[in-house]
């Protein structure tokens, strides 16, 4: 799904930047690039709040196309 040197990058609320820091990523904007950021952040990521059972993921049908990025929430 992830081109070589594809990227993720959010701009989160405060909140969030203060718990992404604590699990070592950078919280300024978030930015994860290549293969093995990406998979460091899925993996942090479902570990701190999807194995919980905090939060859950649903589908949406709001993913927008344009060249070569693709958006969703």
């Amino acid at each position: 799904m992830w081109a070589e040197d594809g990227e993720h990058v959010l701009q989160p609320p405060q909140e969030i930047r203060q718990v992404a820091a604590a699990l070592g990523f950078d919280s300024s904007t978030l930015e994860a690039r290549g293969y093995d950021a990406i998979e460091t952040r899925v993996a942090r990521s479902y570990e701190r709040f999807v194995a919980t059972g905090e939060f859950t993921f649903r589908a949406r049908s709001d993913a927008v196309r344009l060249r070569d990025v693709v958006t969703f929430r």
